[in-house]
């Protein structure tokens, strides 16, 4: 359903692994300055850290995040990871390459007759709600949790399928539900989870025009340009 930092910020990331070589007793030493900026650092470059390799995973990247602080930690206290800079260098730029020569190609663009009448019909049920960008929301079954917010997390189970039935993508009931940050979500789902509509424990029912979704150049391999979506989304909860 689904942004990264410089890659000197991940090196950088090591720093929190400096914490292991201190006492591990709170009390045993009083806080100062320097321990204030280096938890600051680590957290800041941390959290950078993390949105990189989730990026780069999302992209099709193998990765290791044990094999990935093991290696960081021996590159930056001068011990031989097993790459230099150079090799890493030729390594990623390989391995972009690859994974360019195979990305899907983009799939033909959808008939907007066709998506605009699915819109349309869904938006004709009793008891919708339109929201703004046009995106229909119907409630199969009341939530009575915690309402999503725009900092907050979502945790969902969801089947997304195309105006055809095709099924693009889908957490199973048997799956654990997938976490996503509510702001860095499609418009149209975005909106809807905003809403108030939107409870935990309660199953939903969402039509997003391309507007809202992924527009007029959709996902290659997947969605097409110019589609419209529904997603049948069950809102395990919200934090």
């Amino acid at each position: 359903m689904m942004r990264g930092k410089h890659l000197v910020a991940v090196a950088l990331a090591a720093l929190s692994m400096t914490a292991s070589a201190l006492p591990t007793d709170k009390h045993s030493i009083a806080p100062t300055a320097a321990d204030s900026t280096s938890t600051a650092l680590a957290v800041f470059i941390g959290d950078a850290a993390n949105e990189l390799l989730s990026s780069q995973a999302a992209m099709g990247l193998p990765i290791d995040r044990g094999q990935f602080i093991r290696a960081l930690s021996q590159y930056l206290h001068g011990e031989d990871p097993g790459m230099n800079p150079v090799d890493a260098h030729n390594y990623l730029t390989e391995a972009y390459k690859r994974m360019q020569s195979e990305a899907p190609k983009p799939l033909p663009a959808a008939d907007a007759t066709v998506e605009a009448a699915a819109l349309a019909k869904a938006a004709s049920q009793p008891g919708v709600v339109v929201l703004p960008t046009g995106t229909v929301l119907e409630v199969l079954k009341e939530g009575t949790g915690a309402r999503p917010t725009e900092e907050g997390i979502a945790m969902m189970r969801y089947k997304g399928t195309l105006t055809d039935g095709t099924v693009f993508d889908e957490v199973y009931d048997d799956e654990e539900a997938l976490a996503f940050p509510v702001s860095d979500l499609a418009e149209g789902l975005t909106e809807a989870l905003l809403s108030g509509k939107m409870k935990s424990g309660g199953r939903y029912v969402l039509t997003i025009p391309a507007s809202a979704g992924y527009g007029e150049e959709g996902v290659p391999g997947k969605i097409p340009p110019g589609a419209t979506l529904r997603f049948v989304i069950d809102l395990i909860d919200a934090e």
